[in-house]
């Protein structure tokens, strides 16, 4: 006995489903790999690979970005104003067709307040306004960054010119209590002679992440070296209050 018309008409009909399904994923993830190559075409390269790197004290170091439209590099603090000193620019044509400008960023006699991140930009998406939206621009391709360490024994906790910050009420506020070195462990204490701050987020590029909800959590907070009180900072933290 033969297979009915009806069912060989639906046991193909799924068999071309399938194969058009299959043949859609496929289309799509060709067309997304091609739309990521074609922003890493467009993203400014910094000819450092890895993300980070650490510098001796008082060593020179140069960095080398090039892209295809004109670019600046900017450094950025998001929690305090910070201008690192012995930092220049030196902008140039390269010889890549594809990628003609360039700018070199210059750090001379490293130092502890030179260790920060660093962003090379594509000129025609940034503004000064638009300095708190520079993490996003990496994401989007029209950035590249590098974190720079500074191997500084004797100053081991990055330094911030005015550590006094205010913070509204509710909200979260990051401390920018970090080391100098990524092999440098810190800690940050509540007052003085306080307890020890567990509860965070922690990162040794940005620091210590608080919620800030009640009044009493303002005041001083102090950022050590691990089991070296007397390597510190003082913060002082005043809120907000929410009305």
């Amino acid at each position: 006995m033969g297979i009915p018309a009806a069912v060989i008409l639906v046991i193909t009909s799924i068999a071309l489903f399938s194969v058009c399904q299959h043949l859609t994923l496929v289309d799509a993830l060709d067309v997304d790999h091609t739309v990521r190559e074609q922003e890493a075409d467009i993203e400014p390269e910094i000819d450092i690979a890895d993300e980070m790197i650490v510098l001796p004290k008082g060593g020179d170091w140069n960095f080398t970005c090039k892209s295809h439209q004109p670019i600046v590099w900017k450094h950025y603090a998001d929690t305090h104003a910070w201008d690192p000193p012995n930092v220049f620019i030196h902008d140039f044509q390269t010889d890549d067709p594809d990628k003609p400008h360039g700018s070199v960023l210059s750090l001379t006699a490293a130092s502890a307040a030179m260790v920060g991140r660093y962003y090379c930009v594509n000129l025609q998406w940034y503004t000064e306004e638009q300095e708190e939206e520079l993490d996003e621009m990496v994401a989007n391709y029209n950035a590249s960054t590098i974190y720079v360490y500074v191997n500084d024994p004797d100053e081991p906790l990055v330094p911030v010119d005015m550590p006094i910050f205010r913070v509204n009420q509710y909200e979260s506020f990051v401390i920018p209590c970090k080391p100098t070195h990524p092999a440098v462990e810190v800690e940050l204490y509540k007052d003085l002679e306080g307890e020890l701050v567990e509860e965070n987020e922690y990162s040794n590029t940005q620091g210590y992440k608080l919620s800030f909800n009640r009044l009493e959590d303002g005041g001083s907070y102090y950022c050590q070296v691990k089991g070296k009180p007397d390597l510190r900072i003082h913060f002082e933290i005043s809120i907000n209050e929410h009305c």
